[in-house]
């Protein structure tokens, strides 16, 4: 038996609208925890008809973090750049897509490769 679209897509929004909530207490300075946090959206966020909040990218805007917006790869030199160049690459995603892209995976896969991903200066 499939399941219903709708039924669906409601779980998946008040997934995302549960993690909304939460992001008020995130340690924005902290880059792990916030990569952690756009783990737990991605895949909700990329179905069709759910919704992010308004006022994400400004949030995270107040916080120094912004959509990118060049091609320039990551600093993989420099943990806590790599770190903030993952989680822009997510906030570009979902400006310009309304979602994160199921590719983003593959960035924060390659950050964990590191010993303390974004923690170190």
């Amino acid at each position: 038996m499939t399941r219903d679209y709708e039924t669906e897509r409601r779980e998946k929004q008040t997934a995302v609208d549960a993690a909304a909530l939460r992001l008020a207490n995130i340690n924005f300075k902290n880059y792990v925890e916030v990569i952690e946090w756009l783990e737990e959206i991605q895949e909700p966020s990329d179905f069709v008809g759910v919704r992010l909040p308004e006022d994400l990218l400004e949030t995270f805007r107040a916080h120094g973090l912004n959509p990118r917006t060049s091609e320039e790869g990551p600093d993989l030199s420099h943990d806590r750049r790599h770190a903030k160049w993952v989680i822009e690459e997510a906030l570009s995603h979902i400006k310009l897509l309304g979602a994160i892209h199921p590719r983003w995976g593959r960035f924060v896969t390659e950050l964990r490769q590191y010993e303390h991903p974004g923690e170190r200066s």
